[in-house]
């Protein structure tokens, strides 16, 4: 049995082997998916017993979903959240522009669940235009994935990477701009 469900020979994940002297439940292709609760039952005309154990697959770190770039205007909020597997559990480092990013009354990182990580911007300014990098690391590796956060500033300009554009304007007349 996989958890409460009963393997049988059309479950194509599982070959068993069943000889004089005992089984042997052999899984084909190991993922993370199959890590649970793993239970075997044996009977005869004496009576019955059943045997568990718990098989944790160990896995690298991988992105379910990652970054991608997103467009914000300045002085409005946004949220840029990844989804991670990995076994054991990835820690995460975020970065803008090779920087750790530091936590402040403006950014947060708010862990949603146990795959699932955001940052969270408010008030957006053009200081935090840039390069955005999660890496994911658990001791069998690493994962790493990125985006573009793009700050439209006053006039529609667009800031990236923190540059500001400088711009003069004049107007005369009976009606200025």
């Amino acid at each position: 049995y996989y958890e409460e469900t009963e393997i049988t020979e059309k479950t194509t994940q599982y070959k068993k082997v069943i000889e004089e002297n005992g089984s042997t439940l052999i899984i084909k292709k190991v993922t993370e998916e199959l890590s649970g609760k793993y239970s075997c039952e044996a009977f005869n005309a004496l009576g019955k017993t059943k045997s568990t154990g718990v098989l944790s697959v160990l896995a690298p770190p991988k992105f379910k979903a990652g970054l991608s770039d997103k467009e914000v205007n300045e002085g409005q909020n946004i949220e840029v959240e990844v989804k991670i597997s990995g076994v054991p559990q990835p820690t995460l480092q975020w970065t803008r522009n090779r920087e750790d990013i530091t936590v402040d009354k403006t950014i947060k990182l708010v862990k949603v669940d146990s795959e699932t990580e955001r940052i969270v911007i408010k008030n957006v300014t053009r200081t935090h235009a840039g390069e955005y990098e999660v890496v994911a690391r658990n001791r069998l590796g690493q994962a790493t994935s990125s985006g573009k956060i793009t700050v439209n500033l006053c006039f529609g300009m667009r800031s990236a990477f923190g540059a500001f554009p400088i711009v003069d304007a004049a107007a005369d007349g009976p009606r200025p701009l």
